[in-house]
């Protein structure tokens, strides 16, 4: 019994030490780490991730000279964007940002905590190694109107890049018809927002060429086989479109030029050419 309980307690002894080693190490994400690649002038961060029980994506845009930030974010369910303006705290561990509507009116303040506690479990000679790199930010959103206030988690989700402001201002609008369309089973609205000839990839009927509307709402159902969870969290705003188009509903869609112009069951391959795929 005496053995056991030694083999307990030489246990907890180590369990709180590496507890101890692993809440001071830090997977920080430091000056350096948010200024690569985000930093120049023409590139920016974008997330999705939850305000509360609200999806959400987010961009956020450094000015390395100021540390100011600046940046838009959306809600699936509502069209437009909020603005967002604040700094880098000066330790780069956080970000204060507040949120104005699209008149211009203040109505909420987001802070955001760049820095990652690692838990007991994780091992703080990799996170040194490995560190968080500003990717998942958590924080707090307050309303300026209420003494309302919800938690944020978000998670990196790509690149934003200057210059390709048309391109994604186009696909999100169609990413919003296309999710409407989607949730109340509109399959007319759905085929007026297709590019033609349309693209289908099954996993069981492989790559399809759609020509007409009429044939894309008679076979509506073989066609829409995206999960309804990748429909109900997409949020059609800042798509990380480049110049030839964007992803959807966790890859499932491709849009360009303000339309869609691929759906398959299950992620997408990734085509080069999305107005002509080379399948």
């Amino acid at each position: 019994m005496a053995h056991r309980a030694f083999g307990n307690s030489a246990k907890w002894i180590y369990f709180i030490v590496f507890a101890f080693l692993a809440k001071n190490a830090l997977a920080a994400c430091t000056t350096s780490d948010w200024r690569h690649g985000l930093g120049r002038p023409e590139h920016g961060a974008i997330y999705f991730g939850v305000i509360g029980s609200h999806d959400v994506r987010m961009m956020l845009h450094l000015d390395p000279a100021t540390d100011h930030l600046d940046g838009v974010y959306g809600y699936s369910d509502q069209p437009g964007l909020l603005e967002l303006s604040g700094t880098l705290r000066a330790d780069a561990t956080g970000a204060d940002l507040d949120e104005r509507d699209s008149q211009g009116h203040p109505t909420g303040h987001i802070s955001l905590s760049f820095a990652q506690h690692l838990e007991p479990w994780q091992d703080p000679v990799s996170a040194k190694e490995y560190p968080a790199r500003c990717d998942a930010p958590l924080g707090t959103w307050q309303s300026l109107s209420t003494n309302k206030s919800r938690r944020i988690d978000l998670h990196r989700d790509g690149e934003w890049v200057a210059g390709n402001e048309g391109e994604e201002q186009m696909d999100d609008i169609v990413a919003l018809k296309l999710r409407r369309a989607i949730l109340v089973n509109d399959r007319s609205a759905f085929a007026a927002l297709l590019q033609y000839p349309f693209y289908t990839v099954g996993f069981r009927s492989g790559f399809h060429a759609w020509n007409r509307p009429e044939d894309v709402i008679k076979y509506y159902a073989e066609i829409m086989r995206i999960p309804d969870i990748f429909v109900r969290e997409a949020v059609p705003h800042v798509l990380a479109a480049n110049a030839t188009g964007a992803a959807f509903m966790r890859g499932s869609v491709y849009l360009a030029h303000g339309k869609v112009t691929m759906v398959c069951e299950g992620r997408c391959p990734i085509v080069a050419n999305f107005e002509h795929p080379a399948m």
